[in-house]
């Protein structure tokens, strides 16, 4: 399990994978990455992918989520990707670098952070809005 379905209590990870059509309702996804170079690249691609491929028009992209990756300043060209990104989805997040997570054996225990609370509190209340 994902350490943001752990702190969060929303969802499941699905991994590199779309959700299947399973012709009943729309799926609602939100995708999440790393703040790197190939974090960014694979993220950029599988959004690519969700706004040009008619086999997924199932997915309700919600927003992406972007992780930090370390501490320090995102590097310029990962910065210019994410921004352009986010022009591309509904919604998006980011969730700064905690040090709790990374010495934990178990994030729950770390509790999470006002980013994790903001990003559940958001997503909640998108996901029920979307379910009325």
């Amino acid at each position: 399990m994902s350490a943001l379905v752990s702190l969060t209590g929303i969802g499941h990870d699905a991994g590199a994978v779309w959700p299947a059509d399973d012709g009943s309702q729309h799926v609602p996804v939100v995708v999440v990455c790393r703040a790197t170079g190939t974090g960014s690249a694979a993220c950029a691609t599988a959004i690519e992918q969700w706004r040009t491929a008619p086999a997924l028009r199932h997915v309700d992209l919600v927003g992406l989520v972007v992780v930090a990756a370390s501490p320090k300043p995102v590097p310029d060209p990962v910065t210019a990707r994410l921004l352009l990104m986010s022009g591309w989805v509904p919604n998006h997040w980011w969730i700064g670098w905690q040090d709790a997570y990374v010495a934990a054996d178990d994030v729950r225990t770390a509790g999470p952070s006002p980013d994790v609370i903001a990003l559940r509190d958001s997503l909640s209340g998108l996901l029920n809005g979307a379910a009325s």
